[in-house]
């Protein structure tokens, strides 16, 4: 049985070592273009192979157009089922089915059966832990998309240069917070510090003008 821990914790540790070097060159990639993705405006959700099907019950609109229910936080029978299907679910249930395992099994005197019930239940809470962890973070970043996508008209200053063709990055004031989104321009490079006015969200880009210059 001890074999059977240590090869959960081996691939729990290896799919997660694979994505912490794809999300590192997905960075580089990042950097590259001159723009940085900032997590209140990116919500670029899972990049890892995430298989969970959240999806939340909409209704009525408020005056930006982002849609809430009181059903939003709502759990149907679904949602708890997707928890378990999850790719991430898996990973870090093995991570802890195989770390408790290993740790119970190699440096204890625990009975196998204590220690296969042991560390079943922290791999079930491993699991769920970080499939809702993660769940919670998806649904912040989500509704920072909603309100940053209602942003036309806004003046923000420019913090990363805007090249005539090319990324770079806007700061607004959104909800009394600062706000950075990835911008890009179709008009001539614009300089850091400049001011800019938001012409429209599409997707994670927003496209910017020059504000006129009693705005500057």
């Amino acid at each position: 049985m001890g074999y059977a821990y240590l090869f959960a914790l081996i691939v729990g540790l290896g799919i997660l070592t694979i994505q912490a070097v794809l999300g590192s060159k997905d960075a580089d990639a990042d950097h590259d273009t001159g723009a940085d993705k900032d997590f209140e405006l990116d919500a670029d959700g899972d990049a890892d192979f995430d298989a969970d099907g959240d999806a939340d019950a909409h209704g009525d609109a408020d005056a930006h157009g982002a849609v809430h229910t009181d059903q939003e936080l709502a759990w149907t029978g679904a949602d708890f089922i997707a928890l378990f299907l999850s790719v991430r679910f898996w990973i870090f249930a093995s991570l802890g089915f195989g770390l408790g395992g290993s740790l119970l099994h190699f440096f204890s005197s625990v009975p196998a059966l204590v220690t296969a019930i042991t560390a079943g239940g922290l791999g079930i809470v491993s699991g769920l832990s970080a499939s809702l962890a993660f769940r919670a973070l998806r649904k912040t970043a989500s509704k920072a998309t909603e309100h940053t996508a209602n942003v036309a008209g806004t003046v923000g200053r420019v913090v990363v240069p805007l090249p005539k063709e090319g990324l770079g990055k806007v700061r607004i004031a959104l909800s009394g917070q600062n706000v950075d989104l990835v911008a890009k321009t179709t008009g001539l490079r614009i300089e850091r510090g400049d001011a800019v006015v938001i012409e429209e969200v599409d997707g994670e880009i927003a496209y910017v003008s020059r504000a006129p210059d009693e705005l500057q």
